[in-house]
């Protein structure tokens, strides 16, 4: 067990080393006025994942917990997020397109 628990440790610190060489190496890249645009859609797109996810993981995690035999509740939940994030996903591109317009209509 405590050899799992390293695994998953060690994977989390290459994971983090990873994501941090990547946005150090963007940051490079972009500059900084792209970057902080990258960032800031990045962000938006981070909340507006929140309403799309809806606590749906939690619930999949307790609904095949309850009945691990069955598989029909993963496909009504597949259904249900794939619904959802269509939903959310109108009002994002809404929301991004309104900022970059009103951004650039400043300039």
């Amino acid at each position: 067990m405590l050899s799992n628990a390293g695994y998953v440790v060690a994977a989390s610190l290459v994971s983090k080393a990873i994501g941090a060489f990547i946005v150090i190496a963007l940051a490079r890249y972009l500059g900084d006025e792209l970057f902080g645009t990258y960032n800031f859609a990045f962000s938006l797109a981070a909340v507006f994942a929140i309403f799309a996810d809806f606590g749906l993981d939690a619930l999949a995690i307790r609904e095949v917990a309850r009945r691990p035999g069955e598989g029909t509740s993963f496909g009504q939940l597949l259904t249900l997020r794939l619904a959802i994030t269509g939903a959310v996903f109108p009002i994002l591109a809404v929301a991004a397109y309104a900022i970059y317009a009103a951004q650039y209509q400043r300039k």
